[in-house]
């Protein structure tokens, strides 16, 4: 039963940060690029539960944005999963209580899925004003994801530790 609410926890978050993202920060006038908040979900529940919830994060997150927005069916799908996977191999020296951790991690998901986005999308098709899209596209995603990250991440931590939780007072009840 509490797995069953994992999941909905994750499809329901999943859901609302997409919606948020291309709903709301997409129409906002003031911004030219949006932060990027499956990033930070799919990473912050790679590296609080490990591989197998980042994959899952990263899937659904991935096949949402190549539904909506894909130019390429299954890039974003596998992209996404790839950092929900390698955020996930960080859980072994995870603690919830350090911030630098899941900082780094969400800069270099960022960063690095800006940097193939450019490469897939752009370069091959002979655009090579990387400058350009590194000044203009990159880094404001990277700067605006890690300014949502210090708003979405205590909240994420708080209910993965309440989901944790009643985890566990489940399974000392059938002990």
């Amino acid at each position: 039963m509490r797995r069953l609410i994992r999941i909905l926890f994750i499809l329901l978050t999943v859901v609302l940060a997409f919606l948020l993202e291309s709903c709301v920060f997409a129409r906002l006038p003031f911004l030219t690029v949006s932060p990027n908040l499956l990033v930070v979900i799919t990473a912050s529940l790679g590296f609080m539960r490990g591989e197998g919830e980042g994959i899952f994060t990263g899937t659904f997150a991935g096949l949402l944005m190549d539904v909506f927005f894909g130019q390429v069916l299954g890039l974003y799908t596998l992209l996404m999963m790839l950092i929900g996977y390698l955020n996930g191999k960080l859980n072994a020296v995870y603690y919830p209580s350090d911030l630098r951790l899941p900082l780094v991690a969400v800069l270099g998901s960022t960063f690095s899925l800006g940097v193939v986005q450019y490469g897939i999308l752009f370069l091959l098709r002979g655009r090579f004003h990387f400058f350009y899209y590194l000044g203009h596209v990159i880094l404001p995603e990277t700067i605006f994801t890690l300014i949502s990250m210090f708003f979405l991440y205590p909240l994420l931590l708080l209910i993965d530790h309440r989901l944790s939780e009643a985890e566990e007072k489940e399974v000392r009840r059938f002990v």
